[in-house]
Protein backbone atom coordinates (compact mmCIF):
# COMPACT_ATOMS: atom_id res chain seq x y z
CA UNK A 1 0.00 0.00 0.00
CA UNK A 2 2.54 2.50 0.90
CA UNK A 3 4.40 2.32 -2.55
CA UNK A 4 1.31 4.21 -4.13
CA UNK A 5 1.88 7.22 -1.87
CA UNK A 6 5.76 7.16 -3.68
CA UNK A 7 3.86 6.76 -6.97
CA UNK A 8 1.83 9.44 -6.30
CA UNK A 9 4.39 11.69 -5.21
CA UNK A 10 6.73 10.93 -8.47
CA UNK A 11 3.58 11.83 -10.48
CA UNK A 12 3.04 15.11 -8.85
CA UNK A 13 7.03 15.79 -8.80
CA UNK A 14 6.84 15.18 -12.64
CA UNK A 15 3.90 17.67 -12.98
CA UNK A 16 5.82 20.90 -11.11
CA UNK A 17 9.41 20.24 -13.00
CA UNK A 18 7.47 20.94 -16.15
CA UNK A 19 5.88 23.65 -15.07
CA UNK A 20 8.55 25.11 -13.12
CA UNK A 21 10.98 24.56 -16.09
CA UNK A 22 8.99 25.36 -18.67
CA UNK A 23 8.48 29.28 -17.94
CA UNK A 24 11.50 31.56 -17.61
CA UNK A 25 12.12 32.00 -13.96
CA UNK A 26 13.79 34.70 -11.56
CA UNK A 27 17.52 34.13 -11.84
CA UNK A 28 17.84 33.90 -7.59
CA UNK A 29 19.07 31.92 -4.69
CA UNK A 30 15.63 30.73 -4.03
CA UNK A 31 14.81 29.56 -7.52
CA UNK A 32 18.03 27.74 -7.87
CA UNK A 33 18.23 25.91 -4.97
CA UNK A 34 13.68 24.87 -5.35
CA UNK A 35 15.17 23.93 -8.70
CA UNK A 36 17.72 21.35 -7.55
CA UNK A 37 15.22 20.09 -4.33
CA UNK A 38 12.61 19.45 -7.36
CA UNK A 39 14.64 17.33 -9.10
CA UNK A 40 16.45 15.68 -6.14
CA UNK A 41 13.34 14.69 -4.59
CA UNK A 42 11.90 13.17 -7.97
CA UNK A 43 15.58 11.43 -7.96
CA UNK A 44 14.69 10.39 -4.27
CA UNK A 45 11.22 9.38 -5.26
CA UNK A 46 12.21 7.40 -7.99
CA UNK A 47 14.89 5.22 -5.99
CA UNK A 48 12.75 4.98 -3.44
CA UNK A 49 9.88 3.25 -5.86
CA UNK A 50 13.54 1.25 -7.70
CA UNK A 51 14.21 -0.13 -3.76
CA UNK A 52 10.64 -1.70 -3.69
CA UNK A 53 11.03 -3.49 -7.71
CA UNK A 54 14.02 -5.04 -6.01
CA UNK A 55 12.37 -6.18 -2.76
CA UNK A 56 9.14 -7.87 -4.99
CA UNK A 57 11.49 -9.41 -7.23
CA UNK A 58 13.63 -10.88 -4.21
CA UNK A 59 16.90 -9.32 -4.67
CA UNK A 60 18.89 -9.86 -1.85
CA UNK A 61 19.40 -6.43 0.58
CA UNK A 62 22.97 -7.57 1.28
CA UNK A 63 23.89 -7.64 -2.45
CA UNK A 64 25.93 -5.09 -3.78
CA UNK A 65 23.27 -3.45 -5.79
CA UNK A 66 20.57 -3.49 -3.07
CA UNK A 67 23.36 -1.89 -0.57
CA UNK A 68 23.96 1.17 -3.18
CA UNK A 69 20.57 2.23 -3.58
CA UNK A 70 20.09 2.19 0.27
CA UNK A 71 23.36 4.30 0.58
CA UNK A 72 22.00 6.44 -2.30
CA UNK A 73 18.90 7.19 -0.12
CA UNK A 74 20.77 7.97 3.14
CA UNK A 75 22.70 10.81 0.66
CA UNK A 76 19.67 11.95 -0.62
CA UNK A 77 17.74 12.68 2.44
CA UNK A 78 21.25 14.45 4.16
CA UNK A 79 21.40 16.23 0.63
CA UNK A 80 17.73 17.24 1.14
CA UNK A 81 17.98 18.50 4.45
CA UNK A 82 21.07 20.62 3.74
CA UNK A 83 19.67 22.02 0.52
CA UNK A 84 16.67 22.94 2.88
CA UNK A 85 18.81 24.43 5.53
CA UNK A 86 20.07 26.43 2.97
CA UNK A 87 17.18 27.89 1.68
CA UNK A 88 15.79 28.62 5.35
CA UNK A 89 19.34 30.56 5.68
CA UNK A 90 19.27 32.35 2.35
CA UNK A 91 15.64 33.95 2.94
CA UNK A 92 16.68 35.35 6.30
CA UNK A 93 18.36 37.74 8.21
CA UNK A 94 22.37 37.32 8.19
CA UNK A 95 22.68 39.39 11.17
CA UNK A 96 21.77 36.44 13.74
CA UNK A 97 24.14 34.12 11.39
CA UNK A 98 27.08 34.19 9.41
CA UNK A 99 28.27 31.29 7.63
CA UNK A 100 30.75 30.63 4.58
CA UNK A 101 29.70 28.85 1.84
CA UNK A 102 32.83 26.55 1.95
CA UNK A 103 31.20 25.64 6.02
CA UNK A 104 28.79 23.88 4.01
CA UNK A 105 30.48 22.11 1.71
CA UNK A 106 32.55 20.30 4.14
CA UNK A 107 30.13 19.71 6.43
CA UNK A 108 27.90 18.12 3.64
CA UNK A 109 31.17 15.80 2.58
CA UNK A 110 31.76 14.75 5.94
CA UNK A 111 27.94 13.81 6.70
CA UNK A 112 28.12 11.76 2.99
CA UNK A 113 31.31 9.77 4.37
CA UNK A 114 29.58 8.71 7.73
CA UNK A 115 26.10 7.95 6.29
CA UNK A 116 28.29 5.88 3.70
CA UNK A 117 30.39 4.04 5.96
CA UNK A 118 28.61 3.46 8.83
CA UNK A 119 27.20 -0.39 9.76
CA UNK A 120 23.90 -0.85 7.39
CA UNK A 121 21.33 -3.92 8.32
CA UNK A 122 17.74 -4.96 7.30
CA UNK A 123 14.24 -5.26 9.08
CA UNK A 124 11.24 -6.59 8.12
CA UNK A 125 7.71 -6.62 8.86
CA UNK A 126 4.20 -7.03 7.33
CA UNK A 127 6.59 -8.31 4.18
CA UNK A 128 8.32 -4.78 4.11
CA UNK A 129 12.22 -4.60 4.13
CA UNK A 130 13.45 -1.57 5.80
CA UNK A 131 17.53 0.28 6.66
CA UNK A 132 18.49 0.05 10.05
CA UNK A 133 21.89 0.35 11.65
CA UNK A 134 24.13 3.27 12.45
CA UNK A 135 23.94 4.71 9.63
CA UNK A 136 20.63 5.28 9.14
CA UNK A 137 20.51 6.34 13.01
CA UNK A 138 23.11 9.13 12.38
CA UNK A 139 21.17 10.15 8.37
CA UNK A 140 18.08 10.60 10.71
CA UNK A 141 20.01 12.80 13.67
CA UNK A 142 21.52 15.21 10.64
CA UNK A 143 18.39 15.61 9.26
CA UNK A 144 16.16 16.26 12.00
CA UNK A 145 19.05 18.56 13.63
CA UNK A 146 19.25 20.57 10.02
CA UNK A 147 15.30 20.95 9.83
CA UNK A 148 14.99 21.79 13.18
CA UNK A 149 17.52 24.60 12.88
CA UNK A 150 16.06 25.36 9.71
CA UNK A 151 12.56 26.23 11.90
CA UNK A 152 14.04 28.37 14.31
CA UNK A 153 15.90 30.53 11.29
CA UNK A 154 11.89 31.02 10.71
CA UNK A 155 11.23 31.97 14.13
CA UNK A 156 14.00 34.31 14.69
CA UNK A 157 13.29 35.81 11.41
CA UNK A 158 9.92 35.92 10.84
CA UNK A 159 9.71 39.66 11.32
CA UNK A 160 12.19 40.07 9.04
CA UNK A 161 10.23 38.56 5.91
CA UNK A 162 7.11 37.48 4.19
CA UNK A 163 5.72 35.16 6.41
CA UNK A 164 4.10 33.25 3.38
CA UNK A 165 7.92 31.85 2.46
CA UNK A 166 8.47 30.22 5.66
CA UNK A 167 5.59 28.36 5.48
CA UNK A 168 7.70 25.03 4.35
CA UNK A 169 9.55 25.27 7.39
CA UNK A 170 6.49 25.39 9.74
CA UNK A 171 5.00 22.88 7.95
CA UNK A 172 7.51 20.18 7.84
CA UNK A 173 8.32 20.51 11.36
CA UNK A 174 4.88 19.13 12.90
CA UNK A 175 4.29 17.35 10.01
CA UNK A 176 7.73 14.94 10.35
CA UNK A 177 6.69 14.64 14.40
CA UNK A 178 3.40 12.89 12.63
CA UNK A 179 5.64 11.01 10.32
CA UNK A 180 7.72 9.21 12.56
CA UNK A 181 4.71 8.24 15.14
CA UNK A 182 3.32 6.74 12.20
CA UNK A 183 6.58 5.42 10.47
CA UNK A 184 6.81 3.19 13.78
CA UNK A 185 3.55 1.94 14.02
CA UNK A 186 3.30 1.01 9.92
CA UNK A 187 7.19 0.63 8.66
CA UNK A 188 5.93 -0.48 5.37
CA UNK A 189 4.34 2.79 4.38
CA UNK A 190 6.58 4.96 2.60
CA UNK A 191 5.74 8.20 3.74
CA UNK A 192 8.83 10.37 3.84
CA UNK A 193 8.91 11.08 0.53
CA UNK A 194 5.14 11.98 0.26
CA UNK A 195 5.45 14.45 2.93
CA UNK A 196 8.91 15.61 1.32
CA UNK A 197 7.19 15.99 -2.25
CA UNK A 198 4.14 18.58 -0.35
CA UNK A 199 6.73 20.68 1.15
CA UNK A 200 8.15 20.75 -2.63
CA UNK A 201 4.41 21.70 -3.58
CA UNK A 202 4.04 24.34 -0.94
CA UNK A 203 7.36 26.21 -1.45
CA UNK A 204 6.69 26.33 -5.29
CA UNK A 205 3.46 28.70 -4.32
CA UNK A 206 6.04 30.66 -1.30
CA UNK A 207 9.26 31.04 -4.07
CA UNK A 208 9.44 34.58 -5.89
CA UNK A 209 7.03 34.87 -8.61
CA UNK A 210 8.66 35.84 -11.12
CA UNK A 211 5.70 37.62 -12.96
CA UNK A 212 4.73 38.99 -9.94
CA UNK A 213 7.86 40.77 -10.09
CA UNK A 214 7.91 41.50 -14.03
CA UNK A 215 4.49 43.05 -13.05
CA UNK A 216 5.73 45.36 -10.19
CA UNK A 217 8.73 46.76 -12.70
CA UNK A 218 6.48 47.45 -15.11
CA UNK A 219 4.40 49.31 -12.71
CA UNK A 220 7.19 51.36 -11.08
CA UNK A 221 8.58 52.08 -14.56
CA UNK A 222 5.03 53.32 -15.86
CA UNK A 223 5.24 55.93 -12.31
CA UNK A 224 8.52 57.09 -13.56
CA UNK A 225 8.08 57.87 -17.06
CA UNK A 226 4.80 59.74 -15.61
CA UNK A 227 6.59 61.87 -13.55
Amino acid sequence: MGIYFSISSLIFLFIFIIIFFSKDNSKNIETKIYSILLILTFIGTSLDILGYAFYKNDVNPYALIYQVLVRGMLVYYISWAELFFIYAYSISEKKFIKIKNIYFVILYILFVLIACTLPLRFGTNNNTIYPLGASVNFTYFIAAVSLTFSVILAFVNIKQILVRKYTPMFLIFPMLLVLIVIQNVLPELFLINFSLTIVIVVMYFTIENPDLKIIEELKKNRSLTSK
